[in-house]
């Protein structure tokens, strides 16, 4: 091998040594090698070598490994430019004579710099044709103290399409014992229309408006445009740590936060940096480990502070909303007061600052307000807010100042907020706080459990002030064990203290217990329960509760669960107000591409499924059974997330062995309040054999080869004239040729569910040309 590659090296410097357009020194020597670089093996290759034993590469190799300009002055031989590796600094060339391999070292710092973002990629979302579906609640109350049954319900109704989507809150209850006694109240109708590309949501009709730093959301009936991050999920908008590295060679990462593996990447040689790395709200330290194909590692080693408070440099967060306040909020249908508007604009000026701006307006009252929030290096964020309001009561102003920080064993913060007398918020009756302290703070022991202090006080312009002090603790004491207490005191015009203890265990198969005592001036009481959770799927649950405070009491309940809803029974009874009982039913009913259906809630989106029509196929839902085809072959999936990935799959052992199936599996994304149709491509065919024959009863000569008119394909005729055709799904023609002859035939499509069906002689009428 030696041998031969240095023949081949003589015979490419007499090749390229004529008719060379332009020589270096007589010295230099052309080598065919076994080039590596960075040990990645790049194949065979020419390279030159001067009298000084220095090595130079041609330019598409420099272009090849992606080496960053700008490059030395190129030697140029046979009009070809030659770099020397020795020009280009911490650059080495070495070459192992014996196998005629040369080993080239390229610095990181020649690399190119490689991106690599650490976010999730977006599903695009989906809306197909028009449906509808209405989410109910539904309950019916006896009362035995009173020998009296009342009935309430919440219904939720929603239209959809390409246009976007009406949906509708409406209450209705009937008590008997009240002279108005049935009402329906409409609680909110609203006109939705997402916007994915631009993250952002027009609604017209009753909307809440964002709650800034200086204000408080409200309640309009009115036309709004806001930001909805919501409509890209897999977006951060606040800002996460990038990572700066490199290495000279192919390696993998591993990316630790906090001492936990969360991400492993690989990377080829050069510098890279990691984007956007996803890490856990707080201080916190994050580590790469890279490894490469020799199994040697280098470590680097970052600490970060995260908080969630601020926007990533460049993001905007707005609402604008303009219409009249909401008044009797369920007690009237469409009742609404005042002119109003609201305004908030968030934007992260960099990674560490982001400023806020806002403004609100009543026919008599107008309010604006600024805030901040600054991620200081050290660890923590400071917020600060200034706010001014004009009504009739005067001229008022707000401010208020925050410090945040949390770690991973401890936290804490303070907010202090002041308003003078006159300061008053759109939609408030009530004056604001002269002044408040919000403050906590906490340690977690591990397993020692974890201690939380807080306090809160309040002073007020026309009514005593107050302070409530608090402190926490909670503690796994072993296995499933675990316990958690409180000691709150109330320093106020009436004082009290008060104090519990919680205690929960789990025994597993979605079984526990818990039992709570708790004391204050009105008493003390303590209760005790066993129950057993809902699966996902279809099953049931229970409870059973004992307790005594003012009066004892026993309480019992069931709950189950199937494709077409919740259904549930609670009594309760007491010493003072007999017995209650209370039954309820939860689900929906839902109409798209042809299909109703009464199922569980919907909630946000659902998937109408098509596997062909094939009956009795079960359909997951994120690898929960969700249900099976019915005779139609459809099958009604509900709570699915909007905009992001649901991954449906169909049961491949419930699908025939005559049936040719695409994928088994999709991913879908619906937009908010809607739905889609899934079609898995599942088609149910047949497989055929026969004897072809002449009409004299010869069979066709093995190796003939027939052809399926309307699909092209190809089947080879065997021994014996047998035919064997898979896939049929309709009757076909064939046409059958052999050493220059040709015949065709028809082959009837077999009734029956034979997974090959035999058909017996069938004859080929030879073709007259």
């Amino acid at each position: 091998m030696n041998c031969l590659r240095r023949i081949k090296g003589l015979f490419a410097l007499l090749v390229l040594s004529f008719g060379s357009a332009a020589t270096p020194a007589d010295s230099t020597h052309v080598l065919i090698v076994d080039l590596y670089v960075n040990h990645q093996r790049m194949g065979e290759t020419f390279v030159l070598q001067d009298e000084s034993g220095r090595f130079y590469v041609d330019e598409s190799a420099l272009l090849h490994w992606e080496i960053s300009r700008p490059w030395p002055e190129p030697q140029q031989f046979s009009g070809v430019s030659y770099y020397g590796v020795h020009e280009f600094a911490g650059a080495t060339a070495q070459l192992i004579s014996r196998t005629m391999e040369l080993r080239i070292f390229m610095p990181a710092s020649l690399m190119p710099l490689r991106r690599m973002s650490m976010q999730n990629v977006d599903v695009d979302a989906q809306v197909e044709g028009y449906g509808a579906f209405m989410d109910y609640d539904l309950n019916w109350l006896n009362q035995g103290s009173i020998s009296e049954t009342s009935s309430y319900g919440l219904f939720r109704p929603v239209l959809f399409g390409p246009f976007g989507n009406i949906s509708a809150n409406v209450a209705y209850r009937d008590l008997s014992s009240s002279a108005d006694a049935r009402r329906l109240s409409v609680l909110e109708l609203t006109y939705t229309r997402d916007d994915p590309e631009r993250m952002r949501s027009l609604r017209v009709g009753d909307v809440y408006t964002t709650a800034p730093e200086m204000g408080r959301s409200l309640r309009i009936g009115g036309v709004q445009l806001a930001t909805n991050f919501a409509t890209r999920p897999t977006l951060i908008t606040y800002p996460l740590p990038d990572f700066y590295g490199e290495t000279a060679v192919p390696s993998a990462l591993d990316i630790y936060i906090n001492g936990r593996l969360s991400r492993s990447e690989d990377v080829q040689p050069g510098s890279f940096v990691l984007d956007n790395v996803p890490v856990m709200n707080g201080a916190g330290q994050m580590q790469v480990v890279a490894t490469d194909a020799l199994g040697r590692q280098q470590v680097f080693t970052q600490d970060f502070y995260l908080s969630t408070e601020l926007l990533m440099q460049g993001l905007s967060d707005y609402s604008f909303t303009l219409g009249a306040l909401r008044e009797n909020f369920g007690l009237g249908n469409f009742r609404y007061g005042k002119l109003a508007g609201s305004a908030t604009w968030r934007h992260g000026l960099s990674d560490n600052l982001t400023v806020e701006g806002h403004g609100e307006f009543t026919e008599d009252l107008a309010m604006i307000g600024s805030a901040m929030q600054y991620g200081i290096k050290a660890g923590g964020t400071v917020s600060t807010g200034l706010g001014f309001s004009d009504s009739d009561a005067g001229t008022g102003v707000r401010l208020q100042l925050g410090f945040r920080r949390l770690t991973g064993s401890m936290h804490y913060n303070i907010g202090v907020s002041g308003s003078t007398e006159d300061f008053s918020l759109v939609g408030s009756q009530q004056s604001q706080p002269k002044l408040q302290v919000v403050s906590s703070i906490g340690k977690n022991f591990y397993e020692n459990g974890s201690l939380q202090l807080s306090v809160v006080h309040q002073g007020f312009y026309e009514k005593p002030e107050r302070t409530i002090w608090s402190v926490d603790y909670s503690k796994r004491i072993f296995g499933s064990l675990s316990m958690s207490s409180y000691i709150s005191y109330l320093d106020a015009q009436e004082r009290d203290l008060s104090a519990g203890f919680r205690f929960f265990v789990s025994f597993g198969n979605n079984k526990s217990a818990s039992a709570n005592i708790s004391t204050s001036r009105n008493g003390t009481g303590a209760n005790a329960m066993i129950q057993r959770s809902m699966p996902m799927t279809s099953g049931y649950g229970y409870h059973l509760g004992i307790g005594k405070s003012d009066n004892s009491f026993v309480e019992a309940g069931g709950v189950a669960q199937n494709e077409y809803g919740v259904y549930s029974v609670d009594v309760r009874s007491n010493e003072y107000s007999g017995t209650a009982w209370q039954v309820g039913t939860r689900g929906s009913i839902a109409y798209m591409a042809g299909m109703t259906r009464a199922s569980r809630q919907v909630e946000d989106a659902f998937a109408v499924v098509s596997v062909g029509s094939l009956e009795g196929v079960r359909v997951y839902s994120e690898n929960i059974e969700i249900g099976r085809t019915n005779e139609s072959g459809k099958v009604f999936v509900p709570g699915l997330r909007p905009y992001l990935s649901n991954r449906l799959r169909i049961e491949v052992d419930d699908i025939p062995l005559n049936a040719r199936i695409g994928e088994t599996s999709v991913d879908t994304a619906p937009f908010y309040k809607s739905g889609v149709v899934v079609n898995f491509d599942v088609q149910v065919t047949t497989n055929v054999v026969f004897r072809a024959v002449l009409p004299d009863g010869t069979p066709l000569p093995e190796g003939a080869v027939a052809i399926i008119y309307h699909t092209g394909e190809k089947f080879p005729v065997g021994m014996d004239g047998k035919l064997f055709l898979q896939g049929i799904d309709r009757s076909s023609e064939i046409e059958i040729r052999w050493s220059g002859s040709v015949c065709d035939i028809d082959v009837p499509y077999p009734s029956g569910s034979a997974v090959i069906a035999k058909l017996g002689d069938i004859v080929c009428e030879p073709r007259k040309d």
